[in-house]
């Protein structure tokens, strides 16, 4: 009896199923391995193209695709990720690479994070950063080393890097910044005109305090993403308090980044933050801490005469559904009565809510609310279980 034996290849295998074995395996291991195979997978791994991580990369691999892949595909690259955590000399050999013609190779650049940096080589990779005219973004995870007297120069030198040109800069609460313990002269920041929108996440940073210095060097920022314990703690500022009134139209107020902290987002402090934001006009915060209201049921017995004997007593049971204090609902209905002076055109809401909110959110809002008075849209995302109205 012959046996026959079927050879299997990863190109008999869907797309789909390959991209779920890409998830596994490192950035740099997949252009090394399908970049330029066939045009199929060249295709299939158009998002490693576009984000390029060299997170693990071995100094073979890395050696490799900065000589023979990203040459090609630079022009496509939209993030990168320079990581020394495992490889210290990583980013010696990618400057030695394109140092001096990273502009040109890499033109759509718009991402760049570096992680494990140490003072002396992170300024040294600022400097190659210029002329990047998309690269508008820089996170920095890890960073640390960084000497008290050298403080000032490396906050300096990261707001002038690639031309003046970035608008955000991530910091993760592992790195060593700023240190409060020890007093030194706050360096005076150049004026940031690009940067517009500022994100604040994980725990409250221990540098909160010179966030001010940020708000004066930025005046056309617009937009603040924090979480709420956060806020709270900036708003003890005065001035802080003067610059958010001026400068920002776009407040998203996340939960509160640590589950330690002692105060959470309620009624109470709607107003003071209504007075802080008047010029507001996109509004979203997360109350998921809050309970959904009530729903109360009650049975009301009805007896049905008819010609036939022994007539009988239907029981008929109802639901009443009331807005309960220091829930949901209640926050949103108190929201509407604190920003109603705002001309808010965008308000976004997340938590539990009532099962008629979720099913009928507009006409709820027209039965319970100010919005009765004014055009709008409204509607429930039970997959964000998030309301979203449009003014």
């Amino acid at each position: 009896m012959e046996t026959f034996y079927s050879q299997s290849t990863l190109e008999m295998l869907p797309d789909e199923i390959l991209l779920e074995v890409c998830k596994y395996l490192l950035c740099s291991d997949i252009l090394q391995s399908f970049m330029g195979l066939n045009r199929r997978m060249t295709h299939m791994i158009t998002q490693y193209r576009h984000h390029v991580s060299f997170y693990k990369a071995s100094i073979l691999t890395s050696d490799y695709l900065c000589i023979n892949i990203l040459p090609q595909i630079g022009s496509h690259v939209r993030s990168l990720v320079i990581d020394r955590n495992y490889s210290s000399l990583q980013d010696e050999l990618f400057i030695e690479h394109f140092g001096k013609k990273m502009s040109m190779i890499f033109p759509k650049l718009e991402r760049i994070s570096l992680t494990y940096y140490e003072h002396d080589r992170f300024l040294t990779f600022l400097d190659a950063l210029h002329d990047l005219i998309h690269l508008t973004e820089i996170r920095l995870y890890d960073f640390f080393n960084t000497p008290i007297s050298h403080q000032p120069t490396t906050v300096r030198s990261l707001c002038q890097a690639n031309n003046h040109r970035f608008t955000t800069i991530l910091v993760d609460d592992r790195s060593s910044c700023l240190n409060e313990q020890q007093q030194f002269p706050v360096p005076r920041l150049p004026k940031l005109p690009r940067l517009v929108q500022i994100f604040l996440y994980q725990s409250i940073p221990s540098d909160l305090h010179l966030f001010s210095f940020i708000l004066n060097a930025a005046p056309n920022l617009f937009r603040l993403d924090l979480p709420f314990d956060c806020l709270w703690k900036l708003l003890e500022d005065q001035q802080t308090h003067n610059l958010f009134g001026q400068r920002i139209t776009s407040l998203n107020i996340y939960k509160n980044a640590t589950e330690t902290s002692m105060t959470t987002v309620n009624e109470e402090h709607i107003p003071i933050i209504a007075s802080v934001f008047p010029r507001v006009r996109d509004f979203y915060v997360d109350v998921t801490h809050l309970a959904s209201s009530t729903t109360m049921n009650s049975n009301e017995n009805t007896l049905e005469h008819t010609a036939v004997e022994n007539s009988s007593v239907e029981s008929i049971q109802q639901k009443h559904e009331v807005v309960s204090t220091l829930s949901s609902e209640s926050m949103l209905l108190f929201l509407f009565k604190q920003f109603k002076q705002h001309k808010l055109t965008g308000l976004y809401i997340d938590g539990h809510f009532l099962e008629e909110i979720k099913t009928n959110t507009e006409q709820w809002l027209r039965n319970n609310s100010v919005l009765c008075e004014q055009q709008f849209k409204a509607v429930y995302s039970s997959e964000w279980s998030r309301i979203l109205i449009w003014m």
